[in-house]
Parts: C-alpha cells; structure tokens; sequence
C-alpha cells in the first residue's frame, strides 16, 4: 500500500471518529454492584418445550435524541449457580416502546422497536459485586440504533433449558418502574407484575450517531487517494 493511501486511510479515520467522540455517554446506570445477595426476579427464555413461562423483566429509560446502544450490562443471578450461567446459550436484548408493545409482544418477547440474540460467547461475565458465584455481571455488545427522542422499555432474557438449567432472574434493588412481563400467562402474574424496583441495567452508547457530511468527507478521502494511486499504477 503506497504511503499516500496509508495516510488517507489515518484520515478518514480521525474523521469519522471526530465525528462520534464526545457522545459516547452511559445512558442508564441502575447497575447496583454494591448490593449483597440483592432481590431478583425471573427473566428467562425457557427453551422451546415452555413457551408460556418465557418472561422478560423490561425497565424504562429516556433518550434525548437519536441514539446507538453499544453495550448493555446486566446483574443475573442463577439458582445453580455458575453451572446454570454455563447452560445458557444466548441472551435475547429486547427494546419496546411501552409496557402495552411488551405486554402483546407474545410468547416470543420480540421487541417492537429492536431485537437481537447475541451468542453466549460474544458475552463477557464476571461475578457481581462482593457476591459468590450465583450472581454474575454480564457485558453484552449490541448494535442498537434508535432513531428517535423518547421513553424506551428494555429487556434481556437468557436463552436456556428449565428442565436441566433451572432459573436465571435479573437483579433489582431500590425503587423504581421494573415490569415483569409473561405474554404466556404462566407465572401466576396476570401476564404484567410490577415490581417498584430498578432493574439492575445500565447502557452505553452514543448519544448521537456521527452526521452524514462525516462520513461523506471521509468517503471522499478515500476517493480522492484512490483515484491518485490508481492513474499512478497505471
């Protein structure tokens, strides 16, 4: 690669990263790592032999503007311990715009405004806190854009088998708008429970996507050393 179109690369580069820098921002901190052996509640793919008992516990959060979610992290605790975080197999993230789309999301929990399953092993996990091994921090990468201000719901709900897994519940403490929701009407909950507590989450992302004239200054970088190094060649 000729120095002129190594140094045109280092340029867009700068330019598209001074086009995000600065709004990467945490966008929800609920995350209580202080808490010891904190309340937790169920939310869990169960596999598909028990559609009716998937249920997700979804929490609010509010975006100024335009937004991209890079990382969710969540507290979860497994009732067998490390073995039933080593069962799971993926981890459902789901963004709804209101506890009604949750509610009739069915037994799938599919969002309405974003879905991804991201693969076990894409997910980072450490223990939470000063608690044993039940309990588990896990750092999950996500692509989420949302193109709009406003008042989102978010959940994650590990995929694993309850009949060799057991359960996995997401942690909550203090006070706040936490939802259980069960589409499948398995729980004894009435599909919707309130939990008035914080479900333990927190984002990350920018705050702000880089504008299109970023992106087409760095393009057109690109074109130009391009362009020059091919009649060079010739």
């Amino acid at each position: 690669m000729s120095h002129a179109l190594k140094c045109a690369l280092s340029t867009a580069s700068v330019l598209i990263g001074l086009g995000v820098a600065g709004h990467a921002a945490v966008l929800l901190d609920q995350l209580n790592t202080a808490a010891v052996n904190p309340f937790s509640s169920v939310s869990q793919i169960y596999g598909p032999a028990f559609p009716n008992f998937n249920v997700v516990v979804i929490d609010d959060f509010v975006l100024a503007g335009p937004t991209t979610v890079t990382q969710v992290e969540a507290g979860f605790k497994a009732q067998n311990a490390a073995a039933g975080f080593a069962a799971i197999t993926a981890w459902d993230v789901n963004v709804y715009s209101s506890v009604a789309a949750a509610s009739g999301s069915g037994t799938s929990l599919v969002g309405d405004v974003f879905h991804a399953s991201i693969p076990t092993a894409q997910v980072i996990r450490s223990i939470l806190g000063a608690n044993d091994s039940r309990y588990t921090l896990a750092t999950i990468p996500v692509s989420l854009p949302i193109s709009a201000a406003g008042t989102y719901w978010i959940g994650v709900s590990p995929q694993l088998s309850f009949v060799t897994s057991g359960l996995v519940e997401l942690v909550y403490t203090g006070s706040g708008d936490a939802v259980g929701i069960n589409p499948g009407l398995s729980q004894g909950t009435g599909g919707q429970e309130s939990l008035f507590a914080n479900a333990s989450l927190r984002l990350t992302g920018f705050a702000g996507v880089p504008e299109a004239q970023t992106y087409a200054a760095a393009f057109g970088v690109l074109a130009m050393a391009a362009g020059s190094y091919l009649r060079r060649s010739r």
